[in-house]
């Protein structure tokens, strides 16, 4: 079973915030190292690193710091702390500074430094990275996360996670990749429209292509939720028999690339999506730019239409594109393994993986997908856990299979766990006869 002893020493630990501050600006005269720092009885750590998570790389950005002691929150004994790992280039700088890590899941945390104080400007950057973890035909990835900004700095924290992977070493020699940063990228854009729908045709006009578009700027209203990046311009019926929604674009945004300054509506006749949209129109009008969306909506059916909100998403900068590569050491803490029974007359899964990150069930494709069952941990205290994030199921023939995963909100206590309670079935995790799976309604 998994020991984590320093939790108790770390508990009576007490720093003043002018101590704290002292240790940062120490450390940040130190040599760089690659050396990894683990909290906890593997390896020796200052305890100050616990607290705040001071680390040199975030030294110089007090608000970052914070940002990421709040993320990782009760998790940080947890955590591994990550020193003189970086790469610079193009006027960015990276940084791996943290992780959070078992055997079947990880998520690493990555500064970023806008060097030129110009092209970071607020939190709306994405960054395309991956760490390769490659086993015969899969390889895990997902995009780094922008998760704070410190605007004095023009500094960014992204978070990198992934999960679902075949069971890893305790120590892993890993490299983050980074092939492009999107600064200005506004995603998940959304605001109202105006309720009220003329009720008369509005003015058209007909365009180069002989697309027939409402005349810009008849009834024009700002569209909360998109910062003044877009804003309504004229919305309503035809003399074609189309509805139509125009939009105008700031001059701040981008449109040169194909699927540049989207945005969308959802017209419902009674509640239900009608078929026959038209498609976009994109246009420039007395020095202004528009996008449009036309649906075959006749202004008879006005009493029946309602509006979703508009949605969409929009770029005010160029990508910046290059080839960062950072290796670093990561510290997986070790995860529970408990074979399972059998059961005669069902497939289930015949493994439990169990982390204080975190619970997986693994198994053959025949006993199915588990994700969605309830699951709860029975403590050794009566008491009972639930209501845990579902993360990604791997089905990956001959390979892997994850029928079940779950990362926890607050690390547990792995040593405390007694039982399992997933479905129908109840899984003993303590005692002579872990492993045991038994009906819910039957167990010990």
């Amino acid at each position: 079973m998994l020991e984590y002893n320093y939790r108790n020493e770390m508990d009576q630990i007490q720093l003043k915030e002018e101590q704290m501050e002292q240790m940062i600006q120490a450390m940040t005269k130190e040599k760089p190292s690659s050396k990894v720092v683990r909290l906890g009885g593997r390896l020796l750590v200052a305890a100050a690193l616990c607290a705040l998570l001071s680390v040199s790389a975030l030294a110089a950005s007090p608000a970052l710091r914070t940002a990421l002691g709040q993320l990782l929150g009760n998790f940080a004994p947890y955590s591994q702390t990550i020193q003189g790992v970086s790469d610079e280039d193009q006027g960015l700088r990276f940084q791996v500074v943290s992780a959070l890590s078992d055997q079947y899941r990880s998520t690493v945390y990555i500064a970023v430094e806008d060097l030129t104080g110009e092209r970071f400007t607020d939190e709306a950057i994405i960054m395309a990275c991956n760490i390769p973890r490659q086993w015969g035909k899969v390889s895990i990835s997902s995009q780094g996360e922008c998760v704070s900004y410190d605007p004095e700095t023009h500094a960014a924290l992204f978070r990198y996670s992934q999960t679902g992977y075949q069971r890893s070493q305790e120590v892993e020699k890993l490299e983050l990749e980074v092939t492009s940063v999107q600064p200005g990228y506004y995603q998940d854009l959304s605001g109202p429209l105006p309720e009220e729908i003329p009720g008369e045709y509005l003015e058209t006009m007909t365009l180069d292509t002989g697309e027939e578009v409402l005349v810009p700027e008849q009834n024009p209203a700002p569209l909360e939720g998109f910062r003044d990046l877009a804003s309504l311009s004229s919305m309503g019926f035809a003399p074609d028999g189309t509805f139509q929604v125009l939009f105008r674009l700031s001059h701040e945004v981008r449109t040169e690339r194909e699927g540049d300054g989207v945005i969308s509506v959802t017209p419902m006749l009674d509640g239900v999506m009608p078929e026959g949209e038209i498609g976009d129109s994109y246009f420039t009008w007395q020095g202004e730019r528009y996008i449009g969306m036309s649906f075959v909506i006749p202004l008879s059916e006005r009493d029946r239409l309602t509006l979703s909100n508009a949605y969409g998403t929009l770029r005010t900068q160029e990508p910046i594109r290059g080839e960062w590569k950072l290796p670093f050491t990561m510290e997986n803490l070790p995860a529970l393994e408990l074979a399972l029974s059998d059961v005669e007359g069902a497939i289930l899964p015949d493994t439990l993986v169990l982390s204080p990150l975190g619970a997986m069930l693994l198994g053959d494709i025949e006993a199915q997908f588990r994700g969605n069952n309830p699951f709860a941990l029975c403590m050794q205290d009566g008491s009972r856990l639930e209501d845990f994030e579902k993360q990604a199921a791997t089905m990956l023939p001959n390979e892997l299979y994850v029928l079940g995963n779950w990362a926890f909100p607050e690390p547990v206590d792995v040593e405390q766990v007694v039982g399992v309670e997933t479905g129908r079935w109840y899984i003993s995790v303590s005692g002579e006869d872990a492993g045991t799976i038994y009906p819910i309604d039957n167990h010990p």
